[in-house]
């Protein structure tokens, strides 16, 4: 099973009957406590009666917990009193789960009671207390972790030492921050102060709230005290080291409800291992491993196999990038004279338990919808070596799926976003040239669709998204019968939380019709704006010949002068774009999701969460607010009610995504949608492209009658995608920006052939055999002729897309190579990536690897498991950690990582979840894979073997690694 750190629910002060003011001792007590800790899913606790470690209870309890088969580790500890600062300052001791429980009491009972309790000689349970320095001389002698009582927690350092700015009481405060390893508070606000005002100064570690219990009839967990780590002293050290990822106070933790909601995202098993019907005799895998949900990080020396991992699990996943494997090629794994890879199956398994398996790692069949986004070392390598548009389609994918929803309209990429937003802004244009480029888009649509790749591709995902949407039904919520009411207090509170609901469904139905009115004004401001522009440039026109006529006039005394009049009533158009501007500002800020996001706590007053909501003006803000009432409401609900509640939450969840999954004929990426995409193909594809190039050839006709210059149009349709990067890297030195470029040229043949790959078959293929064959064509038909035009422009196009199959490959822009032909003209709409000053074509390899990196790591919405081999190999060592690190913590919060990397300084500093050491066996054909956590010592001395003996992954924190932070 997974070894790696994972949440798990802890007790960290837990009392038994062996405590002196326990409130109940009778001989049920340790089994009503240990049914209590499985009660409230509790992984592992720490028994801390006051001033003794009672060894024959803790072993009592153990035994317990063994004979009913609970997974529930219990600490040793004990709570001890001091008096330093005060006279009744609480501290715990916790010490390692295996410590021997004889010796540690021993020790504690001749040390601490015998020779340093005071009053010496004399002390009693109520009366008992240690000098600290005497309390922190034990603990370092016996490897314990301190915990000291604070906040506004009874006997606490910041109860009972109340400093009012006096120097010495501070000094002491500060002398106690040099030992302690956790805070122990009482209520969530202690925690949210500690980190906004203690810990601006003083180094950071862990708030937690346990029960400190006493009575196991009425055991109550104030607040869930989750950890992140294996269940062990050393995990529990780590999750010190890296508080603010590993600890974490309230209901649930976000990344376990991302996994709870989306399972089958989660790889939760890989497994590859040789078939009996094999080809050649070595068995060189048999891997068996199970991932961590967050980061896992594969690490080993040169040629011990980590690429190889990679690669399987990217095989396996349907991987897009197969052809760039570095393991799986035919140059290694897969040479034609061993095909070791045909001895091979396997397959992933995940965390909703189904499996996708593979019968072999054949690389010349893995079609289908990808499951896993896999970057081989290649992939990043060539896609920042290349200087044609690969780097930039890479780009430009991560940034269409980070564009607001609002925006993108009815585009399925970026590319058609572009192709939208720049029609709408090309209001010189002349309605013929728009009809025939808006002709030229839903031909290439329709031409691509016409491979039969497209068709296997629509097939493959109408079966994935039948699967999916089977694999959902599986995962419907449990359900819960709705409980009877038992109290007035409960009845309030549902209530309350059906107004609050009710209320948020008329504002969800209000943002569907404010989306829908917002779509009809902008509709309705286009169209007005396209006949006012048509009037203008009409006018335009019009003014043009007048100066013309004038000068003739003029020149041959022509009475009266030559003169064209025209009025225009354009009052009416005006005065209704300036309504429609204020209807669309209103529709803004009623659909801003950007609004102030006000953090409450508990201590907030209802009042003022009324007077927010009576402030917003954003439906969004309203709904967020509406559900922090009904989270304050769910208070006053009993147990039953709250997870009936609960499960309300989940099943609206699961209705959603049910939704989402079916979708209809117009919502891109459901089911529904391609569906009715494959019997379009089959039934209405090639009718309505015929029909869409007779149409064409008309407008053509109507537009050479009016040949007219086009003109350049600027689109910075970037912009919005920008504000965005900027909030995400703000702490990036060198910002990411875009910059849209249009160039027009008149060169046609040389213009028309640079957007040709003339290394394709095609008429065009040789640079003077194309050149020649365009000129031909130009010498071959008279373009006085209207008729020889269309059928120039028709040879042309033919000779393109006669090969379906490789037309992408052929022409590097289509829509923009259509509109050049078919307009007379040519445009190029390009765009071009800076980072800082530097333009795409100056970048190094790593600066492009930065950014690559940066936009799937930081950027990236989808949830696929995301696979990177190698990522630092590119870059700098500044890099690494001032810009890949950063984005590795943001990324794992939200899905599966899995990184290779022959540097487990990156494991270190990402704090991986799950270490997975590859080694190649000196003596045999074998390769070996060892899992475990970050704190497990096997782990740590295999990391170090691979630094070649040093520390300089564990030095690089100085003040939270090894002995240096547990022995202060």
């Amino acid at each position: 099973m997974d070894k790696g750190a994972n949440w798990h629910k802890w007790d960290l002060h837990v009392h038994t009957a062996s405590s002196y003011d326990y409130k109940y001792k009778a001989t049920d007590a340790d089994e009503l406590l240990v049914e209590a800790w499985k009660a409230n899913e509790l992984s592992a606790v720490a028994i801390t009666d006051h001033f003794k470690i009672d060894v024959t209870r803790i072993k009592n309890i153990r035994n317990i917990i063994n004979l009913k088969k609970y997974n529930i580790s219990v600490f040793p500890g004990v709570e001890l009193r001091t008096d330093k600062g005060d006279t009744n300052i609480h501290v715990i001791l916790i010490f390692d789960l295996n410590a021997d429980l004889d010796i540690l009491a021993d020790d504690f009972n001749a040390i601490m009671l015998r020779l340093k309790a005071k009053p010496s000689g004399s002390y009693t349970d109520e009366n008992v207390y240690w000098d600290y320095l005497d309390i922190l001389e034990f603990s370092r002698s016996h490897n314990a972790i301190i915990s000291i009582h604070a906040g506004k927690k009874a006997n606490g350092i910041d109860r009972q030492i109340q400093t009012y700015g006096l120097p010495h009481a501070e000094a002491i405060k500060e002398e106690y921050d040099e030992s302690v390893h956790i805070y122990e508070v009482s209520k969530l606000k202690d925690i949210e102060d500690y980190h906004k005002f203690v810990f601006k100064d003083a180094r950071e570690r862990p708030v937690i709230i346990c029960s400190d219990n006493h009575d196991p009839r009425d055991y109550k967990l104030k607040e869930n005290l989750w950890i992140k780590s294996i269940i062990s002293f050393e995990g529990l050290k780590q999750a010190i080291i890296h508080s603010s990822e590993r600890v974490f106070v309230g209901d649930t933790p976000l990344k376990i409800r991302n996994i709870e909601k989306n399972p089958e995202k989660y790889i939760k098993r890989i497994r590859v291992k040789k078939k009996k019907n094999s080809i050649n005799a070595d068995n060189w895998f048999d891997i068996d491993l199970y991932l961590n949900n967050g980061l896992t990080t594969i690490i080993g020396n040169k040629g011990s196999g980590k690429s190889a991992l990679a690669d399987f699990i990217g095989f396996i996943g349907k991987s897009a990038n197969i052809d760039m494997f570095s393991f799986l090629s035919k140059n290694r794994f897969c040479k034609e004279d061993k095909n070791y890879n045909l001895d091979y199956e396997g397959y992933i398994k995940w965390l909703d338990n189904e499996k996708n398996t593979v019968t072999s790692f054949d690389i010349s069949s893995n079609d289908g919808v990808q499951m896993v986004r896999y970057l081989p070392q290649r992939y990043i390598e060539e896609t920042c070596n290349n200087l044609d548009k690969q780097f930039q389609n890479e780009i430009d994918k991560v940034i269409f799926s980070y564009v607001d929803e609002r925006d993108k309209g009815s585009a399925i990429d970026l590319k058609d976003l572009i192709s939208t937003k720049e029609e709408s802004l090309k209001i010189d244009s002349l309605r013929i040239k728009e009809h025939i480029s808006s002709l030229n888009d839903q031909i290439i649509t329709l031409e691509k669709k016409t491979d039969i790749r497209y068709k296997k591709e629509i097939k493959s995902k109408v079966d994935f998204y039948s699967k999916e949407l089977e694999r959902h039904l599986k995962n419907k919520p449990k359900e819960i019968k709705k409980p009877s009411l038992n109290d007035e207090t409960t009845k309030v509170g549902l209530e309350k939380i059906e107004e609050f609901n009710s209320e948020i469904s008329k504002l969800e139905q209000q943002i569907i019709i404010s989306q829908e009115n917002l779509r009809n004004v902008n509709s309705e401001k286009n169209k007005l704006l396209d006949l006012k522009n048509a009037i203008l440039r009409i006018e335009n026109e019009i003014n043009d010949i007048n100066e013309r006529a004038d000068i003739v006039s003029s020149k041959y005394s022509i009475v009266p002068k030559i003169n064209i009049e025209i009025k225009s009533e354009l009052t009416g158009v005006n005065s209704r774009l300036v309504d429609i501007e204020k209807q669309i500002t209103q529709y803004n800020i009623e659909l801003n999701e950007n609004y102030e996001k006000k953090e409450y706590t508990i201590n907030t007053p209802i009042s003022e969460i009324i007077n927010d909501y009576s402030n917003m003006n954003s439906l969004y803000g309203k709904i967020y607010l509406l559900k922090e009432r009904i989270n304050r409401a769910k208070d006053m609900l009993s147990k039953p009610q709250k997870e009936y509640q609960e499960y309300l939450e989940k099943m609206n969840d699961w209705e959603l995504k049910r939704k989402t999954l079916v979708g209809s004929e117009i919502k891109v990426d459901s089911l529904k949608f391609f569906k009715a995409e494959l019997e379009y193909i089959d039934n209405r594809l090639n009718a309505d492209l015929i029909q869409l190039k007779s149409e064409r050839n008309d407008n053509i006709q109507n537009l050479y009658l009016y040949l007219v210059k086009k003109k350049k149009i600027l689109d910075d349709i970037y912009a919005p995608i920008e504000q965005k990067l900027a909030n995400i890297l703000k702490e990036i030195d060198d910002k990411v920006v875009f910059k849209s470029t249009i160039h027009i040229d008149n060169n046609f043949t040389q213009m028309m052939l640079g957007y040709i790959n003339q290394r394709v078959q095609s008429k065009f293929k040789g640079k003077s055999t194309g050149i020649e064959y365009v000129d031909s064509l130009i010498r071959k038909y008279n373009f006085d002729s209207c008729d020889d035009t269309i059928s120039f422009i028709n040879d042309i196009l033919d000779a393109v897309s006669e090969d379906e199959s490789k037309a992408d490959s052929l022409v590097s822009s289509r829509r923009a190579f259509y509109d050049l032909i078919t307009n007379l003209e040519y445009l190029d709409v390009g765009f071009s990536l800076k980072m800082g000053e530097k333009d795409l074509e100056q970048l190094s390899p790593g600066e492009k690897g930065t950014v690559l990196l940066i936009f799937y790591l930081a950027l990236d919405k989808e949830e696929l498991p995301l696979i990177i081999d190698q990522p630092e190999d590119n870059l700098d060592n500044q890099s690494v950690y001032s810009k890949l690190v950063p984005c590795v913590l943001e990324a794992k919060k939200n899905r599966q990582v899995i990184l290779i990397t022959h540097n487990p300084n990156l494991a270190i500093a990402c704090d991986s979840e799950l270490i997975v050491y590859s080694e190649k066996c000196v003596n045999e054909n074998r390769i070996i894979y060892h899992a475990g956590a970050i704190e497990e010592k096997y782990i740590k001395d295999k990391i170090v073997d691979i630094l070649e003996g040093t520390m300089p992954a564990f030095d690089l924190r100085t003040d939270k690694y090894k002995e240096q932070f547990f022995n202060r």
